[in-house]
């Protein structure tokens, strides 16, 4: 458990204790890698849970970042697979399809 002092503006000597405290007479930079030239925050040092969806930008996601299988049926809105998007030539065979009773 490291302590630090802290001396508010009425002179009042606080002494705090964490494990969280590091030595600043040692090089920081090596401890915790935050200041960084390009402005780039690494992985290690962002928290669980903290990347919000209003933080990531929309072209951040591309198709190669998706995993097989993780697009599932819940996850696409209603009409919006179309027959653009369907092969020409599925095939069918074995396959039950469901068609309306034609009107006379």
């Amino acid at each position: 458990m490291n302590k630090l002092v802290k001396v508010d503006v009425n002179g009042t000597v606080h002494e705090i204790y964490s494990e969280y405290f590091i030595d600043w007479k040692k090089d920081h930079a090596k401890l915790i890698p935050i200041d960084h030239p390009d402005d780039s925050i690494t992985t290690s040092k962002l928290r669980n849970k903290v990347v919000t969806t209003e933080k990531i930008n929309e072209a951040a996601v591309v198709t190669s970042k998706i995993a097989d299988f993780n697009i599932t049926t819940s996850k696409i809105a209603d009409l919006n697979i179309t027959h653009e998007k369907l092969s020409n030539d599925m095939n069918l065979q074995g396959k039950t399809v469901l068609v309306d009773t034609p009107q006379i």
